[in-house]
């Protein structure tokens, strides 16, 4: 059995939602191929309105860069800051118990006890980990929570219970 100490950072909220968005690995490699050629593009795009005067492909080519740029850097983690401030249940501590059942979880708004058959699926990112109660919803578990063998025998939980992450 695992015992942990957990308290949610607004950061782990911003880093839960980078895990939950994230694609399927063609499309991971797909965006990364296409991020590669972009300059590339662009650059043609320029030459050519440099010979022809035609700019208004070049300047949205370039706002839709800068818009993707814009959206991942800064306007998805501010809004994820913000509903993290919103919701006052994810600043509470908790104390959490993870078997090989499930785990329960205590704080001061409450007890629950979560089985591993009412979950669906897991996530595995960057410093988390999501275990999903559906599509849209999920428990966030910072790899911080846990020592390295916790995160082991964590790890196995979830691979005997739910498989392969998703």
């Amino acid at each position: 059995m695992i015992k942990i100490e957990c308290q949610l950072l607004p950061g782990d909220y911003v880093r839960a939602q980078y895990v939950h968005m994230r694609p399927s690995m063609l499309f991971v490699w797909l965006g990364w191929l296409l991020a590669a050629l972009y300059p590339f593009f662009l650059a043609m795009m320029i030459s050519v309105a440099l010979r022809t005067g035609g700019w208004t492909t070049v300047m949205l080519i370039s706002f839709i860069g800068l818009w993707l740029i814009l959206y991942w850097l800064v306007f998805l983690p501010r809004a994820a800051r913000k509903i993290f401030r919103q919701q006052k249940t994810l600043h509470e501590p908790c104390v959490m118990e993870i078997d090989a059942e499930g785990m329960v979880a205590t704080s001061s708004i409450g007890h629950a006890n979560l089985k591993w058959k009412d979950f669906t699926k897991y996530k595995r990112g960057k410093g988390m980990i999501l275990v999903y109660h559906s599509d849209a919803l999920f428990q966030m578990f910072p790899i911080r929570w846990f020592t390295d063998d916790q995160y082991e025998s964590f790890k196995d939980y979830l691979r005997e219970s739910l498989g392969k992450p998703s």
